[in-house]
């Protein structure tokens, strides 16, 4: 392990794994969100994966501790949790196709504002990748069950929320790839789970939401959530955002929906219908245009 070198096309690797290992918390969201309130799995699944985190790396974390690590940490955490709060709140109010597709703008949203940041335009490669992967990301939503539900174009309270969302989504990936290069990336993902915990703690309580599972099928589930989507999705991001510039991270984040659908084809009896394997198709033509080299 200690031979073992994080450059930048392995990060990209793990970068996708990390997203895909994401995408399968809609399948189990949709499976247990009608017996637990929203807040409430989140404070569970983060809560667990955090406690579990630091059974097994506790000791390694505070060995060469550094404050500011968990400091990090605990901003990246923030900027994820009122990204997942926004979506949260929209989401009842709307289709989830058209939830999945504003707040993938973020896809366009990060190379716009990297560019603005450093005042340069962005390159041509990676304006038409990002186009494309927005584009696959529509058809695929389009593919969704339940797309055809929201006829129309009309900006309502649920599509605002989702709105804020993709921002969010965009300040919580360029913050993480800020962050990320100053300092243990592994610490900061574990405070990043540990802070999201808290926060939504904290929110289920005040929203008087907080509730427990009601049987062995249910906590099975919110386990699988801790360990696959939360203590590797979650934390491993920033170590592999250490290496792997914000653009292409947001390139990558196209793989979630994408990933989602598919998992709800072969295990939930879903269709995609052909838009939605189009845009498959699309979102994988996106990132071979965003792998190549050149303006």
């Amino acid at each position: 392990m200690k031979n073992f070198e994080l450059t930048e096309k392995r990060a990209e690797i793990l970068l996708v794994l990390l997203v895909s290992a994401r995408a399968t918390s809609f399948m189990f969201n949709k499976l247990i969100i009608g017996s637990i309130t929203r807040f409430a799995l989140l404070s569970l699944r983060f809560g667990m994966a955090f406690v579990l985190l630091m059974l097994l790396f506790g000791r390694q974390i505070f060995k060469n501790f550094d404050p500011k690590d968990a400091l990090r940490g605990a901003a990246i955490g923030c900027c994820f949790f009122i990204t997942m709060s926004c979506e949260l709140t929209g989401v009842p109010f709307i289709a989830s196709s058209t939830a999945s597709f504003i707040e993938n703008t973020a896809i366009v949203l990060v190379p716009i504002a990297e560019a603005a940041l450093i005042r340069r335009f962005p390159q041509k490669r990676a304006i038409i990748a990002a186009l494309t992967a927005l584009l696959g990301v529509g058809l695929l939503s389009v593919g969704f069950p339940g797309a055809g539900s929201s006829a129309g174009l009309k900006i309502g309270r649920g599509e605002l929320w989702l709105m804020l969302a993709a921002c969010c989504y965009t300040a919580s990936i360029m913050v993480t790839s800020r962050l990320s290069r100053q300092g243990n990336a592994f610490t900061m993902g574990v405070f990043q789970v540990g802070t999201q915990a808290l926060l939504a703690t904290i929110a289920s309580f005040i929203t008087g939401t907080a509730t427990l599972p009601h049987n062995g099928t249910e906590w099975a589930m919110i386990l699988l959530l801790a360990v696959v989507c939360t203590g590797f999705g979650f934390t491993l991001q920033p170590v592999a955002q250490s290496k792997v510039s914000a653009e292409k991270t947001s390139l990558l984040c196209a793989v979630n929906p994408m990933v989602a659908g598919l998992l709800g084809v072969l295990f939930m009896k879903e269709s995609l219908g052909s838009a939605g394997f189009l845009g498959c198709a699309l979102i994988l033509l996106a990132l071979v245009i965003g792998s190549r080299k050149g303006s």
